[in-house]
């Protein structure tokens, strides 16, 4: 009886062993020039299976020598999936998501960290699409626009009563209704104002593609679309799918698009 239970033990502890001796490593980076990383910063690790996040799960350390971490004993399951979070003047960075197997039982993960800003000087939209499907009664409106920050700092908006940021206006057309937030949107994260809506998530450096979608009733057959602008556009297009619909506006030009049943029209260089 005593060998039996001595043989299971000894098997559980070398099971256990190899099960959770993963590790995630990397380093943290400042991409904003001439700032260095604190050496108190912590980072914390996030976990998720099937697309959910592991509450139960949260280790934390504290930045080591060389800007490095490493995060040790963790389960070697492919379904998992771990993602380094670093939470940096009131912002969340996180690195890249990483898997750890038996076989492959460390990985390595990079987390960029920026000092913020509060001007939007370096904000701009790269291109507005703006999609136009007609129906009884209404039309379909989708807009689809690539953002971009060119500077090193995370543009966190100008201050605001609250813990949350207002960093980008979305102005909707007038009588615009029925909002679905789509890309690049999360509805925690945005405050519904008269004539539009407030985007409270921080506008890291480089790009990001956001979308959303609204109606508009068309009791007559003729409609002054009013669309306000509120950050500099290099390109604004609309795209119609019926032939009968027109578009005019100051700088509008209808350029032709092979192999589509869309009809597009665009002008260029827009200011706020």
């Amino acid at each position: 009886m005593k060998k039996f239970i001595f043989a299971i033990w000894v098997s559980l502890f070398i099971f256990s062993g190899i099960a959770e001796s993963g590790e995630i490593r990397g380093t943290v980076q400042n991409g904003t020039k001439g700032f260095p990383v604190p050496d108190t910063l912590s980072i914390s690790l996030n976990r998720y299976k099937g697309g959910q996040q592991d509450n139960q799960f949260h280790p934390k350390v504290t930045i080591r020598k060389h800007n490095k971490f490493v995060f040790k004993n963790l389960t070697e399951d492919s379904e998992y999936v771990y993602e380094p979070m670093v939470y940096y003047k009131g912002v969340k960075y996180y690195g890249e998501a990483k898997k750890i197997s038996t076989k492959m039982p460390v990985a390595e993960s990079r987390v960029f960290i920026y000092e913020t800003s509060r001007s939007d000087s370096a904000v701009s939209a790269l291109i507005h699409h703006l999609f136009i499907r007609p129906a009884i009664g209404f039309i379909q409106v989708d807009e689809m626009i690539v953002l971009e920050n060119k500077s090193d700092r995370t543009y966190i908006g100008p201050a605001v009563p609250g813990k949350k940021f207002h960093t980008l206006n979305y102005r909707l057309p007038p009588n615009a209704s029925k909002v679905q937030l789509g890309t690049g949107l999360m509805s925690c994260c945005i405050i519904f104002v008269p004539g539009g809506f407030y985007d409270t998530m921080e506008l890291l450096p480089g790009k990001k593609e956001i979308d959303y979608s609204y109606t508009i009733k068309t009791p007559k057959k003729e409609l002054d679309l009013i669309k306000p602008l509120t950050i500099p556009t290099a390109v604004f297009d609309v795209f119609v799918t019926d032939p009968d619909i027109q578009i005019s506006g100051k700088g509008f030009s209808e350029i032709p698009v092979k192999d589509s049943k869309f009809r597009r029209f665009a002008a260029e260089r827009f200011k706020a």
